[in-house]
């Protein structure tokens, strides 16, 4: 293996283990020693890759933005399912994988906004990029949504959009709370069946 390609390699295990440990005990719990130790990589080499923690915290913000914006993205693109149905698919497709890997958590972004917020400005800047780049795709399924009358019109699809990732985010404290999914799956219905028809 290259250097570069170890560099790449040994980057890409620091942020999945930042992914895991900041989704299970949080940034402030989760210490650089831990991180470094679950990879195998010496503290002075933790420099090599990011400038510090907040650094660290900002890309793994990014990296697990990435990866929910490209989920989003694909459903907007299948214009073969209604819209409305998409955003229940997305997150019938969260749910199966919390299930299925048991991982009640809930998500790394809400988790980190509640604990952060803006106290630090790297990681902050992370948090809100990343928001707007998620409930962009949000937004843009629910015009559709509006557009076909599946959805209701005297409220923006901005302001659902948002509706909708709060209920989400206070979906996944009870499931932290109760150990169970069922606050997610009640919250989507209530949202998609009643509260946002027409």
């Amino acid at each position: 293996m290259s250097d570069l390609a170890k560099h790449k390699d040994t980057r890409r295990k620091l942020l999945d283990a930042g992914i895991e440990l900041f989704s299970e005990q949080g940034y402030a719990a989760t210490g650089l020693k831990q991180i470094l130790n679950k990879v195998g990589v010496p503290k002075g080499s933790f420099y090599n890759y990011f400038d510090s923690k907040e650094a660290f915290g900002a890309a793994i913000l990014d990296e697990y933005v990435d990866f929910l914006v490209a989920r989003v993205k694909f459903y907007v693109s299948d214009e073969t399912t209604p819209a409305i149905e998409r955003i229940r698919l997305i997150h019938l497709e969260i749910i199966e994988f919390v299930e299925a890997s048991n991982a009640l958590n809930g998500c790394l972004v809400g988790r980190m906004a509640a604990e952060i917020g803006h106290g630090l400005s790297g990681v902050s800047k992370s948090l809100t990029g990343g928001f707007e780049r998620w409930i962009a795709g949000y937004v843009q399924l629910l015009e559709e949504a509006q557009a076909v009358g599946d959805v209701r019109r005297d409220v923006s699809a901005k302001d659902l959009a948002d509706i909708f990732w709060n209920q989400w985010q206070g979906s996944l404290l009870q499931m932290r709370i109760y150990g169970s999914t069922r606050p997610l799956k009640t919250g989507l219905s209530i949202l998609l069946d009643q509260m946002f028809r027409p």
